[in-house]
């Protein structure tokens, strides 16, 4: 009775330094974790979103890890509509072009929005060939590039050429993938990407593949420009989607963060990344859906549904062309195989 009353006491007394060590631990590891997350932040400049840490200088921001590197924000304004899926986004002098769908109704929606007044100039609705997932669009002096894709059982997308004054479709092709965004090179190309992110193409105008490439970059890109010679994509990371489709079921590391990625258009390779460490109050990336530069200033619109948030950063402390790099610069490549 007694060696039983002592070895429940002993067992008691093992668990109980098993639990406070655990706890020790966990604590440290939380702790190590904000610390990483403020040396990556003074590594490359650091900014403040409107959501975080507002207020705050450019030093303090990148101590605490938060905002978009090298970018500092502008006040937060809305977008008067209502988009149940937001996609992409594009910026002309006078305007706000938003790509969205409605996965309930199967139509997808573009929305011409004032600049000034933010509010609705026109609105088109989009279905073709019952294809309505519109995806990340490009906009440039007279027309407006945007890819439509049907359900995940179609594997063919259509590149849509559209008019920017009556959003009336001048001309399209289509290309046997699934295709997530598209942007127009300074060459004349189309250049755009799968869902995932993980194959690269570049067509001629009328739809001729010119380029393709698979790339592991361990983010998902949800829209596109092309800026200074280079791809500049953002999205978040995803290190599920460069695995191979019989491992994406075993691991699950989704959303780490956001990010802003430089590739080249000739190689399809990772120039530089540029990461997003803040989230709107809907938990989204700020790097997430919509995504435009006009006239030095990077626009984003992560946030979907009723008035969806328009954001807006500025670069801090570099010039563009630091920020968004070319192989044609002379910047070495850091893509990975």
């Amino acid at each position: 009775m007694k060696k039983s009353c002592l070895f429940q006491v002993f067992l008691f007394a093992v668990l109980v330094f098993v639990a406070t060590m655990f706890l020790r631990g966990y604590i440290r590891g939380c702790r190590g974790s904000q610390e990483d997350a403020a040396v990556v932040g003074r590594r490359v400049g650091g900014s403040v979103s409107s959501q975080d840490g507002q207020g705050e200088d450019a030093d303090e921001s990148r101590a605490r890890g938060t905002g978009i590197e090298g970018l500092s924000s502008l006040p937060v304004s809305s977008l008067m509509i209502d988009a149940a899926r937001v996609r992409g986004l594009a910026v002309s002098e006078r305007f706000f072009f938003v790509s969205s769908f409605d996965p309930n109704r199967r139509v997808g929606y573009l929305y011409k929005i004032d600049r000034e007044s933010r509010g609705v100039a026109q609105i088109r609705t989009v279905k073709e060939d019952g294809r309505y997932q519109l995806g990340g669009l490009y906009v440039s002096a007279d027309s407006l590039l945007v890819p439509l894709a049907g359900d995940e059982t179609d594997p063919v997308s259509s590149i849509l050429t559209l008019d920017t004054r009556y959003l009336e479709i001048q001309d399209a092709f289509s290309v046997g993938c699934r295709i997530q965004a598209v942007a127009r090179g300074a060459d004349g190309l189309i250049y755009g990407y799968s869902p995932d992110a993980s194959v690269f193409y570049a067509w001629t105008p009328t739809g001729e593949e010119v380029r393709k490439r698979t790339i592991y970059t361990e983010a998902e890109y949800h829209d596109v420009e092309f800026l200074q010679g280079s791809l500049v994509c953002a999205g978040v990371e995803n290190r599920k989607a460069t695995l191979p489709g019989n491992m994406r079921s075993i691991f699950h590391v989704d959303g780490q963060g956001g990010v802003i990625d430089v590739i080249d258009p000739q190689t399809f390779t990772l120039l530089v990344r540029h990461r997003c460490y803040t989230r709107t109050p809907d938990q989204q990336w700020v790097t997430s859906r919509g995504f435009a530069f006009f006239d030095g200033m990077f626009y984003f619109v992560p946030d979907e549904g009723h008035f969806p948030t328009l954001m807006t950063y500025v670069l801090d402390g570099v010039t563009l062309s630091e920020y968004v790099p070319s192989v044609g610069q002379g910047v070495e490549s850091l893509g990975v195989q």
